[in-house]
């Protein structure tokens, strides 16, 4: 919508709007029919959008209708040909200079992704998909049918730009790594991913440390040697015993054991008691 400026001259507009005019100077602009019935039906538009019955004597209904059309998000339809590759196109097409920081987009996958993905909205240049972890996508975070909601941020992808994902219905969202008790615990954070058992060279009453960033799990094995005397094994984590074991009092060569979970940072040894002595020394562990 704009000013008549097609017929400036007819309707007496001054500089391109209408002027009550100056004695002696200048008429004032024509009250013209077909530019009125514009601007209301113009103003009517944005009513029925908001699905409100048109009322003359309601001077709050435009209100009304902006307050419910900001509530009202606009979906777009993925058009991407295939995975890990996405568009839509916008009623108002967003060009370089309206891409900014905040920019929202909501729209229906199409396809699965399978991995690091791309974002390109009226024939932008493709820009990388980032998760809430600021990284890019692995697979699986956007699901076929579901809808997805982008926010671009132009400091993302080293000042060069990227969509982040901040929530999509059916897919895996991608999480900051945990620095508090109370956050979400990434799977590559979790006790046994990407870990594997290992044999270190351990000894009974040394002091080791769980140099790593991950939880370590510790499982020794022991044996008694002497039939009348037992023995006993015990893991202690930070200076806390940890599962303490008896072993038997009548059998030698009677094995024994017992496990821990070693924090990071944390650390162990193994305590060993009256005849025990080691005998297996497991870490499920990633170094």
């Amino acid at each position: 919508m704009d000013y008549p400026l097609s017929r400036a001259n007819a309707l007496g507009l001054y500089n391109g709007k209408f002027t009550n005019g100056v004695p002696g100077l200048r008429a004032a602009s024509v009250d013209d029919a077909d530019f009125m019935n514009v601007l209301v039906d113009s103003l009517l538009a944005v009513q029925t959008a908001s699905g409100q019955t048109h009322a003359e004597s309601d001077t709050g209904q435009l209100v009304k209708a902006i307050l419910r059309l900001i509530q009202r998000q606009v979906t777009l339809t993925d058009n991407g040909a295939a995975a890990n590759v996405y568009s839509a196109v916008n009623d108002i097409p967003i060009v370089n200079q309206t891409l900014t920081t905040g920019l929202e987009q909501r729209l229906i996958i199409a396809h699965t992704n399978t991995g690091a993905s791309t974002y390109a909205p009226d024939g932008l240049a493709a820009k990388p998909i980032y998760g809430m972890g600021m990284l890019p996508l692995q697979g699986g975070e956007l699901q076929a049918g579901g809808i997805a909601t982008l926010i671009y941020s132009a400091t993302a992808n080293s000042n060069s730009g990227a969509w982040i994902l901040i929530g999509a219905a059916g897919g895996a969202p991608q999480i900051p790594a945990a620095t508090q008790s109370a956050q979400a615990l990434q799977y590559g954070q979790a006790l046994g991913f990407a870990q594997t058992y290992q044999f270190p060279s351990r000894a009974a009453g040394v002091t080791y440390y769980n140099t790593t960033t991950r939880p370590i799990f510790v499982s020794v094995t022991c044996v008694t040697t002497n039939d009348t005397s037992g023995g006993n094994v015990q893991l202690i984590v930070n200076g806390q015993a940890v599962g303490g074991v008896n072993g038997s009092q009548v059998t030698n060569g009677q094995g024994f054991g017992t496990v821990a979970i070693v924090p990071p940072g944390a650390s162990y040894r193994l305590a060993l008691g009256g005849f025990a002595i080691l005998s297996s020394w497991t870490e499920l562990r990633k170094d």
